[in-house]
């Protein structure tokens, strides 16, 4: 309560930003064997030339599709270099931090996009299973590597997810780990490690870890939830890059049908005060100012970014 009224915690809609025309010169990914990790390491390597990404991941046998279709580019002059790396282990992510020093210049922009679903009701969740959600996320091994002050970095964007906004049935393990991710980087952020911040992503069209999921696609369109593509997710991400306040939410979604859903799905707390700032139409309503718990810019209606559209086009040769 401040001052005898009551702050309700709420999203807030940000105004549209213009669209970042350049990726980093060098870029530390985690998770840079998965799809989505592929696909950032594939923007950062169709940028400024020349370019240095070094991708981490625990099934690092081959270049995964995005990046391994950057590095068939010929005319590219971008460092590609793919690790071994188990994020939940500290010696890995010690060596990981190593590797960066030798092969990256001083400051590469780092990605933290590691992460593991493990949907199951609260129910039917175990310690075991909170840990294997919450380890490669936010254990105490992956933020020594991403939140590392011998790593200078000016951007460093890990990456949450809308599910520890939405809450969704079935995900409780993996929300849990994703608001652990945020606070770790509010943490950071809050003590001096400048240029850091968490994202919460809806899922993104093609590529992560609910790709051709048709459950989930089904019930993100009841709720009026649209998924990320390639082009618009990574114009976005140009943007935080450059700059943003943090937690950032970063969701295509049709408010209005998302409200008809309350009660239901993902949407099932539609008719929380905290969706009240976007889900009306930006009106606030009540006496108390709420504190933004998290931004939800909109999809750029140009998404501008050369970059940004020879990654998706990467992503397109590769499938």
């Amino acid at each position: 309560r401040l001052g005898g009224a009551t702050a309700v915690a709420c999203l807030e809609r940000h105004g549209a930003a213009a669209p970042s025309t350049s990726s980093p010169s060098a870029a530390l990914i985690t998770g840079g064997a998965g799809g989505l990790g592929g696909l950032v390491g594939a923007w950062v390597a169709a940028g400024q030339a020349p370019t240095r990404v070094l991708a981490l991941g625990r099934r690092a046998h081959a270049l995964p599709p995005p990046l391994l279709a950057a590095a068939s580019d010929a005319a590219s002059t971008s460092l590609l270099t793919l690790a071994s790396c188990d994020t939940t282990a500290a010696a890995d992510c010690a060596g990981a931090a190593g590797l960066a020093r030798r092969l990256l210049p001083s400051s590469p922009t780092i990605f933290h996009a590691a992460g593991t679903i493990n949907d199951a009701p609260l129910a039917s969740q175990t310690a075991a299973s909170l840990r294997g959600a919450a380890a490669p996320k936010a254990g105490l091994a992956v933020l020594s590597l991403t939140l590392n002050p011998a790593l200078p970095s000016p951007s460093r964007v890990l990456f949450s997810s809308v599910a520890a906004v939405l809450g969704p049935p079935g995900s409780v393990a993996y929300a849990a780990a994703n608001a652990g991710l945020d606070a770790a980087a509010a943490r950071a952020a809050g003590t001096g490690l400048a240029g850091t911040m968490s994202a919460a992503w809806g899922a993104w069209s093609g590529v992560g870890m609910v790709a051709d999921n048709a459950a989930v696609a089904g019930r993100m369109a009841r709720a009026g939830v649209e998924g990320i593509t390639a082009v618009r997710g990574l114009a976005a991400l140009g943007r935080l890059v450059k700059g943003s306040a943090s937690p950032v939410t970063v969701l295509p979604v049709d408010w209005a049908a998302f409200r008809a859903a309350a009660g239901r799905g993902v949407a099932a707390h539609a008719a929380s005060p905290f969706f009240r700032g976007v889900s009306c139409g930006g009106e606030q309503a009540g006496t108390a100012p709420p504190t933004p718990a998290a931004a939800a810019p909109p999809p750029p209606k140009d998404d501008g970014a050369a970059a940004s559209t020879a990654a998706a086009a990467a992503v397109a040769r590769a499938a």
